[in-house]
């Protein structure tokens, strides 16, 4: 018998069916903004990591102005050719740049420029009377400002845009003229590929002027993702716009969602299944490109900066390690960046045995990476645990059938007695690894106050000498070179001695060493060897005739330096053989080829060369033959324990005998009483030098030694 349905549960029905409609539209709908806005966090990360590729391309870009800056500041001296000219900017374009072309203008006057063809006619034009109103504008800023002008774009006359940079070169206080470089945006552009990171974001790009440089109008007002990138003094405002990304969503799920409603039941059911898989599927891969390193896997620096921040707002106490692998550059340069890469993944994994509940471990950059190590309470427990991770990382690799020992040095801080926020935390760590680099590779070394205070200083001595040679404040003393026969002075070895602005001396043992770990020994050295030649040439004027030595550090021992000594030398008119350079066993042992070929040509010249502080190397009697140097300077640690039978009276006995089987001559150095002269005397010594006859003195003491 058939059941007549009744109104009541016609309508029960239809509300039922209503309901589970609504339910599921109302399920969908979220579903559906859910992966809408999990879609915008992954369009933005794609943003960023396409405008960190843009802004490493204008790095470089930058990094090559600066390097063609360089270029000008150490040939100033010699003087600018066009050989050096075009061989740097030859090598230099080999390296893929942006920049378009390049001129230097001494005085605003082009006389170099790059490349040439099709430039000609720019050769000896005066930029202060261009007939562009702008190119005046710009060059009189960049000169009274002293600092870079950009502007543009402009249509290039070789097709695209470009921006036009003025760097003003100022030298020793003086304006010397202007370095003008024009950027290719379209080479930035597309080195970057900022066109090809995603057909869902649409860029564009604006400078400081809101001048467009790539892109629509429309598209940079509409954009709802920003960044800037620094450039010199300078901003470029980068724009991002996400294009229909409901629809890409979509189309790519509608077909799925109408499956689902054929059955509603069991589309329910998937549907918060299949929700719930695809947000842990979308965050892991959000986090993952966000927080960790591609290369090798480790949490990145955003993710370490997160972590540390959480740890701070928990009042957490924790310890962190910064390391830096060592010669890992010596790798990367002579077997290559994929070999490189494969080191980097291989300790990252002997790193990873590591991380558990207390350690957690981040790929900085490079080869640096940082360590956090929660529940410690002291250095010593952190300085523990890093060795321990030292050791496992210390086991040979192979790599192209060799065996290479990987090292490293590292600082330790420790949170909060090391720094209160996450930036002091990481710099006090940075600046003790390097502490510990400059003390020897291979180390461990923890945070100190006096540490601290010891780099600081160290970098206001180099500011503070930085300075003094651009104000020509530095003084030049000698300590005479004396006979051992008759007592006359032959000649002087050429000290530099600094005061300062108080006028008390800072020792050379300590400004030195600094110079020459930031590189501003190159300056240092040079100016030596200026004065000492000059001054030569003025006691030749007066008829004192005296032969003088000067120091070049090993770093400096190369071609550069050999010519700028000839140059010298010719223009102040000195006899090449009344100079002669003392170099150490450390300027020969890294490459006693090019050692052996610098020397002859100073030899050549007829120039002398010393070996000085003689006797303190491993192989020194090794190098004699093979190196044509004139002179043995004994190193002073032995002179002061010439006494009776000593072993440093046998060793210096020695040496002497040495060099007269080959023909060189002798200086002691550190003589300071008379028992050790008689001695150097009796062994044949020829020279020596020392607080006995003089400590170093200005010139005009000289003067009234040799006249008396």
């Amino acid at each position: 018998m058939m059941v007549k349905t009744t109104l009541k549960e016609v309508y029960i029905g239809i509300l039922v069916i209503i309901l589970i409609c609504a339910t599921w539209f109302f399920v969908m709908q979220l579903y559906k903004d859910s992966l809408y806005e999990e879609q915008l966090k992954l369009h933005e990360s794609i943003f960023n990591n396409s405008v960190n590729a843009l802004e490493l391309v204008i790095n470089k870009t930058i990094t090559n102005i600066y390097g063609l800056r360089g270029f000008v500041y150490s040939q100033i001296d010699e003087g600018i050719t066009d050989d050096e000219f075009y061989k740097f900017a030859e090598e230099s374009q080999k390296q893929g740049t942006a920049i378009k072309n390049f001129s230097l203008a001494p005085n605003n006057i082009q006389e170099f420029v790059y490349p040439l063809v099709g430039n000609e006619t720019t050769i000896g034009h005066n930029l202060n009377i261009d007939s562009r109103e702008n190119v005046r504008n710009d060059v009189q800023k960049a000169e009274e400002s002293g600092q870079v002008v950009l502007s543009g774009p402009y249509v290039l006359r070789q097709g695209g845009l470009g921006l036009v940079v003025r760097n003003p070169i100022y030298y020793e206080g003086d304006y010397w003229g202007i370095v003008n470089v024009v950027i290719d945006i379209d080479y930035i552009i597309e080195e970057s590929k900022i066109s090809t990171k995603s057909n869902q974001v649409i860029y564009s790009i604006k400078n400081d002027n809101n001048k467009l440089i790539y892109g629509e109008e429309e598209d940079f007002v509409d954009a709802s993702m920003y960044q800037d990138i620094e450039l010199f003094n300078n901003k470029l405002h980068v724009a991002g716009k996400i294009k229909d990304p409901k629809n890409s969503i979509y189309s790519t799920n509608w077909s799925f969602f109408i499956i689902i409603s054929l059955s509603l039941a069991l589309a329910l059911a998937l549907l918060v299944l299949n929700s719930l898989y695809r947000n842990i599927l979308l965050s892991e891969k959000v986090n993952k490109l966000i927080y960790n390193d591609s290369l090798t896997g480790l949490p990145n620096r955003r993710a370490l900066e997160k972590d540390l921040n959480q740890k701070i707002k928990k009042n957490m106490i924790f310890g962190l390690a910064y390391i830096d692998l060592d010669n890992f550059k010596h790798i990367n340069d002579t077997l290559g960046h994929s070999n490189g890469d494969y080191v980097l993944k291989i300790v990252s994994e002997r790193f990873m045995d590591y991380m558990g509940k207390t350690i957690d471990i981040y790929r900085w950059g490079g080869d640096e990476f940082i360590v956090t190590m929660s529940n410690i309470t002291d250095h010593d427990a952190l300085l523990e645990v890093a060795r321990n991770m030292k050791s496992s990382i210390e086991e040979s690799i192979t790599i192209l059938s060799e065996e290479y020992i990987i090292s490293f040095c590292a600082g330790i801080s420790l949170y909060p007695d090391d720094g209160k926020t996450v930036d002091d935390l990481i710099k006090n760590a940075d600046l003790t690894m390097y502490h510990s680099k400059d003390s020897g590779k291979n180390r461990i070394e923890k945070f100190s106050s006096e540490v601290g205070k010891q780099i600081h200083r160290e970098f206001e001595i180099n500011h503070e000498l930085d300075k003094a040679l651009d104000n020509d404040v530095l003084e030049i003393y000698y300590q005479p070179q004396v006979n051992l026969e008759n007592d006359k002075i032959i000649g002087v070895e050429a000290l530099v001695r600094w005061r300062d602005e108080q006028g008390n001396f800072v020792p050379p043992n300590l400004f030195i060493p600094i110079a020459e770990k930031s590189g501003l020994i190159a300056r240092l050295d040079k100016y030596v060897i200026n004065q000492a030649i000059s001054q030569v040439a003025l006691w030749n004027s007066k008829g004192i005739n005296l032969r003088m030595s000067v120091n070049i550090s090993a770093s400096q021992f190369n071609e550069n330096v050999l010519e700028f000594v000839k140059e010298k030398l010719e223009k102040h008119g000195v006899d090449f053989s009344q100079l002669e350079i003392e170099i150490t066993e450390s300027a020969t042992i890294k490459n006693i080829d090019q050692a052996q070929h610098l020397i002859n040509a100073y030899r050549q010249l007829g120039i002398g060369v010393a070996l000085d502080d003689f006797g303190t190397g491993h192989s020194s009697l090794s190098y004699l033959s093979k190196l044509s140097i004139t002179t043995i300077k004994i190193d002073q640690s032995f002179i002061s324990k010439i006494v009776g039978n000593s072993l440093e009276t046998k060793i210096v006995k020695t040496i002497i005998m040495l060099a007269r089987e080959l023909n060189l001559d002798v200086v002691a150095e550190g003589v300071e009483e008379i028992e050790q002269k008689d001695i150097l005397k009796s062994m044949g010594c020829d020279l020596y030098q020392g607080y006995f006859y003089s400590k170093a003195i200005p010139a005009i003491a000289i003067e009234q030694l040799y006249r008396q």
